[in-house]
C-alpha cells in the first residue's frame, strides 16, 4: 500500500509549504514504485500511479506568489476534474425527479364546454346570434385539472372595429395557470351584427292569483309607466309587450314591489335576453281593501314554563305588536287581542325569538298570519329596600287614617340590569283601603307599588294596624306624620344582591 500518494498536507495556513515528498525509486526488474520510506514495493497488479508532484491536491492552498491568473486556472481544473461524472449526476437527478412528479401527479386531459362572450363590441351595435358554445380540450397534473370547473375558463370574441353585417371571428379562450389548450372546437364562429335602435313602452301589469277571500284589488299605481328598450332592428320586430307579473294570491295587505321588467314576443315568450331595458326595474302598488269590517287589535304573546333556577323572563316583544281583524261586527266588538300559539321557555338560561303562528277565533281574519316573538330571559337578582314611611290607597275623602311611622324591609327581585339600576324612590310601600267604609281598627297587608319588570319577594313587617276615623272638618287622611294618599315617599336604603 502507498501511504503517501495523495495525502493533502496538514499545515493548512498560507505562509507553510507542504513538505517535499520522498524521490521514489523506480525498479527496472519489477517496473514497480516504492517510496524511500515506505515498505515493500507495489506490486504489478497495482496500477501505477503518477508521482505525487505531478497530482493536483482536492484543495490547493494558495501561495504568497499566486496571481489572479493562476488562481482562475486552478478553479477551471477543478470545475473541470471529472466533470462527466458531475454532468451525469445532475441529469440523473431531474431524470429521477421527472419520474416520481410523473408518477404522483401524472399529466391528464380533460374536456369543457363554455359560453362565448362578445368584447369590445360597439354600444351601437348587438350581436343577432347568442348562446355560442365551444368545447375544448385541457392538459395538466391532475392536481390541478381535478380542482377546474368551467367558471375557470373564459371563451370569447373580440369584435374590436367590427361594423354591422355579417363576420367570422377568432374563439379565444383563456385558461388559468398551469393547463395547456389542446384542442377547441369551433376555433372561429359566424356572426351578424346590427345596428341598436331604441323604442319607448308602456309598462303592462299582469295580476297573478286572487286575493284573500273579503278582499278585493283597487287600481294599480306602476312607476315608472314607460321604459326604454334598446336592441338589434331585426329582433326588435318581435316585441309585442314590456310587462311585470305581481303575485297577489291571498294577500290582504296592499302590495308594492320593485319588479323586474321582462320583454315579451306575440306569444308571451320571454326574449329579454335581445335587449337592454331603462329602466329595468318597476315599482309596483295595488291596495288591498277589505269588503268586510275590519279591527286593528294587540298581539298577546302566549309564554308557558319557567326558565331555569335562577332565571327569569324579564321582557317578550312582539313584532307586529297589533294586526288588522276581520269579521262581522258583533264578533269584532267584543275581540280587543289575539293571541299566539304557546311559546315553552322550560329551563332556558338565555334568549331566544320565535315565529309563531296567530290563534283566529269565532272566524275572524288575520291581516297576518304569524309574528316574530323575542324573549328575553335574564339571570335573577335581588335588593333590599328600606322605607321610613307608609301611606294609604284609595281612602274615602269621609275617613282619615292614622298609619304607625315604621320602617319597611323589602326585598325584590328582578333582572340583574334593573335591579343594579334600581331607583329606591320608585319602591313605595302601601295599605290599600279602597274596601274600607267606616271607622275602626284594621289589620291591613302591606303592598308595594314597584317599577315593570320587578317582583316583590318580602316585606317585613307585612302587615300593619291602621286606625280608620271619620273626618271633621278639614282633618287630613292621616295622622302619625304619615304619608298621604297618593304622596311619594323619599328617603330608602338599598342593598343588593343575587338569587
Amino acid at each position: 500500500m502507498v501511504e503517501n500518494i495523495g495525502k493533502e498536507p496538514e499545515n493548512i495556513l498560507p505562509d507553510a509549504q507542504p513538505p517535499a515528498a520522498p524521490e521514489p525509486v523506480i525498479e527496472e526488474d519489477t517496473g514497480s514504485v516504492q517510496d524511500v520510506d515506505a515498505g515493500p514495493a507495489l506490486s504489478d497488479s497495482t496500477e501505477e500511479q503518477p508521482p505525487e508532484e505531478e497530482r493536483e491536491p482536492f484543495f490547493e492552498q494558495p501561495h504568497e506568489t499566486d496571481n489572479a491568473g493562476d488562481l482562475k486556472e486552478r478553479i477551471k481544473r477543478r470545475i473541470q476534474h471529472n466533470l462527466l461524472y458531475k454532468i451525469s449526476a445532475i441529469i440523473l437527478a431531474a431524470l429521477l425527479w421527472t419520474y416520481v412528479t410523473a408518477s404522483q401527479n401524472p399529466l391528464t386531459e380533460a374536456t369543457y364546454t363554455i359560453p362565448i362572450e362578445q368584447r369590445n363590441l360597439s354600444s351601437e351595435l348587438a350581436l343577432m346570434e347568442q348562446n355560442h358554445q365551444v368545447q375544448i380540450r385541457v392538459q395538466g397534473n391532475s392536481t390541478v385539472i381535478g380542482d377546474l370547473t368551467t367558471k375557470d375558463f373564459a371563451a370569447y370574441i373580440d369584435c374590436t372595429g367590427v361594423l354591422a353585417g355579417e363576420a367570422t371571428l377568432q374563439v379565444k379562450v383563456d385558461l388559468p395557470p398551469g393547463v395547456q389548450l389542446v384542442s377547441q372546437s369551433p376555433e372561429s364562429i359566424d356572426v351578424t351584427i346590427e345596428n341598436v335602435v331604441s323604442e319607448v313602452f308602456s309598462v303592462e301589469l299582469k295580476i297573478i292569483g286572487q286575493p284573500a277571500e273579503g278582499f278585493s284589488l283597487m287600481d294599480a299605481m306602476l312607476t315608472p309607466s314607460q321604459i326604454t328598450v334598446y336592441g338589434p332592428a331585426e329582433r326588435m320586430k318581435q316585441v309585442s309587450a314590456v310587462a311585470v307579473s305581481a303575485d297577489v294570491t291571498d294577500a290582504v295587505n296592499s302590495y308594492n314591489q320593485n319588479l323586474s321588467l321582462e320583454v315579451l314576443d306575440a306569444s308571451g315568450v320571454n326574449i329579454s335576453q335581445w335587449f337592454t331595458i331603462v329602466p329595468n326595474t318597476c315599482n309596483v302598488v295595488i291596495p288591498i281593501s277589505a269588503s268586510m269590517p275590519e279591527k286593528e287589535v294587540a298581539v298577546s304573546a302566549v309564554v308557558n314554563g319557567q326558565p331555569a333556577a335562577g332565571f327569569q323572563v324579564s321582557q317578550v316583544v312582539v313584532e307586529p305588536s297589533t294586526v288588522r281583524i276581520l269579521g262581522d261586527m258583533d264578533t269584532l266588538r267584543s275581540l280587543y287581542y289575539v293571541e299566539t300559539q304557546p311559546i315553552d321557555v322550560s329551563g332556558l338560561r338565555e334568549s331566544i325569538t320565535r315565529t309563531v303562528d296567530l290563534v283566529a277565533e269565532n272566524g275572524v281574519t288575520l291581516s297576518t298570519a304569524s309574528v316574530t316573538v323575542a324573549i328575553k330571559i335574564d339571570a335573577v337578582s335581588t335588593a333590599s329596600v328600606s322605607k321610613h314611611l307608609l301611606h294609604v290607597e284609595n281612602l274615602k275623602d269621609t275617613l282619615s287614617a292614622a298609619v304607625p311611622d315604621l320602617t319597611v324591609e323589602i326585598t325584590v327581585s328582578g333582572p340583574a340590569a334593573l335591579i343594579q339600576d334600581l331607583d329606591p324612590t320608585m319602591v313605595i310601600p302601601y295599605v290599600e283601603c279602597s274596601e274600607i267604609t267606616e271607622p275602626g281598627t284594621y289589620t291591613l297587608p302591606v303592598r308595594v307599588s314597584l317599577p315593570s319588570n320587578l317582583s316583590a319577594v318580602s316585606c317585613a313587617p307585612d302587615t300593619v294596624s291602621v286606625q280608620i276615623s271619620a273626618k271633621s272638618g278639614n282633618e287630613p287622611s292621616t295622622e302619625n306624620g304619615a304619608a298621604g294618599d297618593g304622596e311619594a315617599v323619599n328617603g330608602a336604603d338599598v342593598k343588593v344582591g343575587s338569587e
